[in-house]
């Protein structure tokens, strides 16, 4: 199992997704690709494209970024305790103790948009036995078995 980012940019990498995904199915991987839905309605082409190069196509609820399926549903001391961390490491300059438990939503995604690369680094600094949970819907969502037919698996909000 290999997981690839299509792009590490303020724009991220979604048009790359038909290439990398081309590529992947030429070298004999089975292929399976997640996308967000930052903005809904925009990707038709795109999913019509990944349809034919994908065994799966795993697509974010509405208006989800990868940013926040990985903070949406984490209790407020796991996102205050995770972003405490990467604060320190990566000399954001926040004062988390001073952001409301209502706002840590928000700067965590602000932050992990605006460097990228924390993206790991934030999960990794969750407290222990800490899963976001729809980031392990999705994990659940790739582990299924193929059914041999392109499918679109549209994930639903929490």
């Amino acid at each position: 199992v290999r997981l690839i980012a299509a792009g590490m940019g303020e724009e991220g990498g979604k048009d790359e997704l038909p290439k990398l995904a081309g590529l992947a199915r030429e070298l004999g991987f089975c292929v399976r690709v997640l996308i967000d839905s930052d903005k809904p309605g925009s990707d038709a082409d795109l999913l019509a494209k990944l349809a034919g190069l994908a065994e799966q196509v795993i697509r974010l609820p509405e208006r989800t970024a990868v940013e926040r399926a990985l903070t949406r549903g984490l209790p407020a001391d796991a996102q205050r305790a995770a972003l405490s961390v990467i604060n320190d490491l990566y000399e954001l300059g926040l004062n988390v103790d001073d952001l409301a438990d209502a706002a840590l939503e928000a700067a965590i995604v602000k932050n992990l948009k605006k460097k990228g690369g924390l993206h790991q680094p934030f999960v990794a600094a969750l407290p222990e036995g800490v899963i976001p949970p729809l980031a392990a819907r999705v994990l659940d969502a790739l582990t299924q078995p193929a059914t041999g037919q392109p499918a679109l698996i549209e994930l639903p909000g929490l």
